[in-house]
């Protein structure tokens, strides 16, 4: 087939799905990794006017697996680009089981891209803010985070504190062993990295209720829709948002356009407080919602005098992104989220997710 050809891993998911269609509308075709044929079927269905001509499936049911993206990557040849989005299923209950199979599951698809796809360009890695900033200190005086920044927490701080936080460190370390890949072993394409923060907007993926919603819409949904007027405004940690469109958009760039490659893009379209997000969405909503929605200070937007900078030139200027506006984005996903309520049961268990 001529013309582009990008692997692309989680393609079934909330950000995988906004890239797939990115990349189907610029005419490319798309190898789509999933862990079953069920996850391909239900793709086929959510993208009908694709065809076999523009997409096809390869299955892996284990991204940690030993060799488990060398036949995909086979049959998909010849590559331009591998944009990796997939992260390995956990249940973990103890640090090791979060760490170990976050870098396995990108070590193994890059040593088989160096192997097996001589073509190949552009490798594109879909990290988290989450090994840009420093979880343990996120009001830190002065700090100031930008693309060269790192999570700095160690491994013996991450095998022995919370979850939550080996969680976190585990994206690091498996950004890290990806960037060491490319030191050590100098492929012949060129590695990409976005670190997005809270990915906010429409699903392009169908779900059938708000309990499939990603982490950040779901965490918009639980704390601030099916909250109470009187509820105090969640604090802020990291009020960094981008749109899942604008992400997607990003993914094609990275793959794509001349000078951006080896290099990492802390991909956000600007600062916004919680308290914006519940006045903007009070705006959006409507009645029906504005009793649920904490009113805390409407307008106060003021970040606390601690709270860190950010410099997001480098994906705007590099990249070459522009965003969509706060509003446009919080306007179509309030009103999708609200739409889903309708449809389905509420949620009623009080999660863990966080935006970021």
């Amino acid at each position: 087939m001529s013309g582009p050809r990008v692997l692309l891993t989680g393609a079934n998911g909330f950000i995988g799905s906004h890239i797939l269609n990115q990349l189907l509308e610029k005419s490319v075709f798309v190898q789509a990794v999933v862990r079953s044929k069920e996850k391909a079927s239900k793709i086929a269905k959510d993208f009908p006017h694709a065809g076999k001509s523009k997409l096809g499936f390869s299955i892996v049911p284990d991204i940690t697996a030993p060799k488990a993206f060398e036949n995909c990557i086979k049959e998909s040849l010849p590559l331009s680009a591998i944009i990796h989005t997939a992260s390995p299923v956990s249940s973990a209950t103890i640090p090791s089981e979060y760490i170990e199979p976050a870098i396995q599951g990108t070590l193994q698809i890059l040593e088989a891209a160096h192997n097996y796809a001589p073509s190949l360009k552009r490798f594109v890695y879909t990290s988290s803010i989450q090994s840009v900033v420093n979880p343990l200190d996120l009001n830190g005086i002065g700090t100031h985070y930008s693309s060269n920044s790192w999570n700095p927490v160690t491994m013996d701080q991450a095998m022995s504190g919370p979850l939550a936080l080996t969680y976190s460190a585990s994206k690091t370390f498996a950004e890290k062993a990806a960037w060491e890949f490319m030191k050590i072993r100098k492929p012949q394409f060129e590695l990409v990295v976005l670190n997005p923060p809270g990915v906010f907007g429409p699903h392009r993926n169908h779900i059938e209720s708000t309990a499939s919603l990603n982490a950040s819409n779901k965490w918009l949904y639980r704390n601030l829709m099916l909250s109470e007027r009187s509820t105090a405004v969640p604090p802020d940690t990291v009020p960094l948002t981008v749109d899942v469109r604008d992400l997607a958009l990003a993914h094609y760039q990275a793959a794509f356009a001349p000078g951006v490659g080896n290099r990492r893009y802390l991909v956000a379209e600007g600062s916004h407080l919680n308290q914006e997000i519940c006045d903007y969405l009070r705006t959006v909503l409507g009645s029906e919602w504005e009793g649920r929605i904490p009113l805390g200070s409407p307008g106060n937007y003021t970040p606390a005098p601690d709270a860190f900078k950010t410099d997001l030139s480098d994906a705007q200027e590099i990249l070459g992104r522009a965003y969509r506006s706060f509003e446009e984005t919080f306007t179509d996903t309030g009103r999708y989220i609200a739409d889903l309520h309708q449809k389905s049961p509420p949620l009623s268990d009080v999660g863990n997710e966080t935006a970021w």
